[in-house]
This record gives C-alpha cells, structure tokens and sequence, in this order.
C-alpha cells in the first residue's frame, strides 16, 4: 500500500519574497499521479502564513519517490473571488472480487469456480481469499474562497467547519448526488484584517447501481460508504472440490452525514 511521510529539513526564506519548502517521500507506488496526489494530500495548504504554490515528485527507483512542496506570498484577494485547482488521479484499492470472470484453465478435469474471488489459497488455517491491489480513479480538489475578517473571525464560522469536516452530503449538492462528496477540511490564515482565503477541500466518489457480484445481482452502493464481500466455502461438482465464492455483499456507511450546503460556498465551475 503507498503512503507518504514527511521529511525533516523543512528550508524557509524570510524577506521581500518569503518562501517555505517542505519535503516528503513516497513508497510503495510505481505510479507518478499516484505519488503527486499522496504529496498534494499530505501537504498543508498555508504554512507560516504563506501559500502552496506548486509541488513536484521525483522518481528514485523502488517505488520510492522523492517529493517536494513550494510555498510563497499569499496573493491578496477581494470578498467573494474564488480559485480552485484539481487533481484526478489514481490509487491503490484492494479488491476481493473481479468485476467479471473472464476464465480459468486446469492441467486437468474442470477448474474449480471461485465466481470471482481473487487469489484463492490454502495457508495453515485453511483457505483465503488474498485478493489484489488495484488503482481505481479519484477525484479531489481545492477552492479558495476570500470572506471579510468579519465573516471569518466568529466561533459561529469556525462550528460550523468543524462540523462538516469529515462528512459526506446529506443531500445532492451541486453535480454530486447524497453522499458522494466527503468535505475533507479548510485552512486559512489571518492577515491583520484583511479579506481572508479559505481554501476548502474534497473528494467525490460516485454512487453505483446494479452491481453483480459472483451470483450475487442488484447490489448498490452509495458514495463513500464502504462494501465488503463475505466468502463461503461451496462444493464445485464440475470440478469435484471446495471453492471459495461470494456468500453476501455487505454496504457500510463509515461516515457521518452533514448539510454541505451550510459552508455556504458558491460553485467555482458554474
């Protein structure tokens, strides 16, 4: 599984043209938009009262790549301009369960019939389902949206940030239907009294309908909620063995909901 760290040795630059730099490492991916999404995630917007301003990775072999975040003045803006970048990528998924079977093949006699499950082994408490890391697609961006101090400086605002932080939508909330946006938090910084940018983010994953899991049909699942397959051990006649199949496919919802619509955010995109 990839995962980034970051590293000692953070250099700053004080003077007309402040500047900060921090740096991580990722490991365990050979995939750059992998290893550029890990860094933008790990890295705090503001630091030191200054902006991130670009980052880089840097490929050093071994699935370790070397990353790098530039941060430098704040540009001033005006109450209700709005700037946003974007990153879709890929990461790494486990998965228990093809999305189809497309065959097998036997030395000799009928293979057995798994109905999909992954790297089926036989270790010393009996049989596994191992499964596969995979990348699927992911989809998480940043807005900045410039409020008055007023607006900002209030314990009223800052309730209701952290209420939404680690939420999904309770309802559809611009192109995303209930539950496919996780509001993933906010930073900022003060500036005497100036207009404040407040930069927002958040992923999307999309709802899907109709899924056919071994013999299992109709499954959905909502958004960010979580599925997971449950295995049975079932007698393959064909074959004459025991097989691993899907027994019943489980949706949890692992986050709480919240109104979205409360952080008040108009839509940079329409």
């Amino acid at each position: 599984m990839a995962y980034v760290v970051e590293l000692v040795g953070q250099e700053v630059t004080k003077g007309r043209n402040p500047q900060a730099l921090l740096k991580y490492q990722v490991r365990g991916t050979e995939d750059k938009a992998t290893a550029y999404g890990l860094v933008l995630a790990a890295s705090p917007t503001v630091t030191m009262g200054l902006v991130r301003e670009n980052a880089r990775v840097v490929e050093e072999g071994g699935g370790i790549w070397a990353g790098t975040v530039i941060y430098g003045t704040m540009e001033q803006g005006e109450p209700g301009d709005i700037s946003w970048s974007f990153n879709i990528g890929v990461e790494n998924f486990h998965i228990t369960n093809a999305l189809a079977h497309v065959q097998s093949y036997a030395a000799a006699g009928t293979p057995p019939d798994h109905k999909g499950a992954i790297g089926v082994r036989q270790d010393g408490s009996g049989r596994t389902v191992e499964g596969v890391d995979i990348k699927v697609p992911v989809f998480t961006w940043e807005e900045t949206h410039y409020a008055s101090y007023e607006t900002v400086a209030s314990h009223g605002f800052i309730q209701t940030l952290e209420s939404t932080t680690a939420k999904i939508n309770d309802a559809p909330w611009r192109i995303w239907d209930k539950g496919e946006t996780l509001f993933l938090g906010t930073s900022g910084a003060k500036r005497g009294e100036e207009p404040v940018g407040l930069t927002y983010r958040f992923a999307s994953s999309r709802t899907k309908t109709g899924m056919t899991i071994g013999d299992i049909t109709g499954v959905d699942k909502e958004g960010h909620h979580y599925l997971w397959i449950e295995y049975e051990k079932k007698e393959d006649g064909a074959a004459n063995t025991l097989t691993d199949r899907p027994l019943a496919a489980h949706v949890e919802r692992v986050y709480d909901y919240a109104d979205i619509t409360a952080l008040g955010l108009p839509d940079p995109w329409a």
